[in-house]
């Protein structure tokens, strides 16, 4: 393990790719701050696990200061 991250059970993981899907009941494996899976189920042994069950995943929310609607009029 070297800075490795699970979320799992997020309920929706939103997409930026160009079709823009939504996933449902999705799970993310972070290495070294690099995306390494996006599956329906992954088994890892990681130095954290967040259980996103209930949650939203939007990729992209850099700056933490934007109010969550400003985020959507920004170029």
């Amino acid at each position: 393990m070297n800075n490795s991250l699970l979320v799992k059970n997020i309920d929706y993981l939103i997409t930026l790719n160009k079709q823009s899907p939504v996933l449902k009941n999705y799970s993310i494996l972070i290495e070294n701050n690099l995306i390494k899976k996006v599956a329906k189920k992954i088994v890892a042994t990681t130095d954290k696990t967040i259980d996103a069950a209930g949650m939203v995943v939007f990729p992209g929310f850099i700056n933490t200061h934007l109010h969550s609607p400003q985020v959507f009029h920004r170029n």
